[in-house]
């Protein structure tokens, strides 16, 4: 038999983390909190629940889909907030987030990884800094090339972070969304099941008053957390946390070697 997991196996660890669960995270954290507050909608309909259970999968599928295509666009706005990706924005001269004796030694590092590319000193970047940029893009590109796999597994874990938070955010308002249909679902039923002592079909299959204040609470939680915590900032932060750890796996920058010297007795010179 196939275990479960092996549905998963088809993709690596960075689709799993960073582009499935924030896709999977929109619609089972409302379908979760209907399931607290409607328990016998799966006990009394069991083979009703399996065959929902499949289309479930579809569903998730194409809400991971969606997550990844929808934290793209946003990338792209906040690329556009931001000036430009974290990775390229902390090499500048004129920025602060890495202090300036780091920096230069990234910069050196940088130019022995791509001596084909010269990377502008502080005096070039402020004469002309988009041309700037387009270097410092095209040497963190040729990085993170050789970053990849598992050898790099810390900066993979900051890739992930980035691209949940990123994903994340751009799923923001349709997990709102199907979060306010989840809580209206359950005012609807609670209305009719106390103004008529009747309800649809699915208020009939109300849960303890316990469930009742669960499923609710669960999406008050959940869209307190995409409200204050799902930002900007916060994929901002992942983005710097990702790019220090991708600039510090660089190793030492070359130094040039020194002029060899004549032994001694031989001319210098002629004179």
């Amino acid at each position: 038999m196939t275990e479960p997991a092996g549905l998963f196996r088809m993709f690596d660890r960075y689709d799993v983390l960073a582009r499935i669960t924030p896709g999977l995270l929109a619609p089972l954290v409302p379908g979760f909190s209907l399931l607290i507050t409607f328990p016998q909608i799966v006990t009394e309909n069991i083979y009703r629940a399996i065959g929902s259970g499949v289309v479930m999968i579809g569903l998730l599928y194409l809400f991971a889909g969606l997550a990844r295509s929808r934290g793209r666009a946003v990338q792209d706005t906040l690329r556009r907030q931001w000036g430009g990706f974290p990775t390229e924005i902390v090499l500048r001269f004129r920025d602060s987030t890495i202090e300036l004796p780091t920096k230069r030694a990234y910069h050196a590092a940088l130019q022995d990884l791509a001596p084909d590319f010269r990377l502008s000193d502080a005096s070039e970047e402020a004469q002309d800094p988009d041309a700037a940029d387009g270097i410092y893009r095209a040497v963190i590109r040729r990085l993170i090339d050789l970053r990849r796999g598992p050898k790099y597994p810390l900066i993979l874990n900051d890739n992930i972070a980035y691209g949940f938070w990123r994903n994340l955010l751009g799923m923001k308002g349709v997990a709102l969304a199907l979060a306010g249909c989840a809580l209206a679902a359950i005012v609807v039923a609670r209305t009719a099941r106390v103004t008529t002592g009747d309800a649809p079909i699915w208020g009939a299959a109300w849960g303890t008053p316990a469930t009742e204040v669960a499923g609710i609470a669960l999406l008050i939680l959940w869209a307190a957390f995409l409200l204050i915590i799902v930002r900007p900032p916060r994929v901002w932060d992942a983005g710097v946390a990702y790019a220090e750890r991708l600039l510090a796996s660089l190793p030492p920058p070359s130094t040039p070697k020194p002029k060899s010297r004549a032994p001694k007795g031989e001319s210098q010179g002629t004179h």
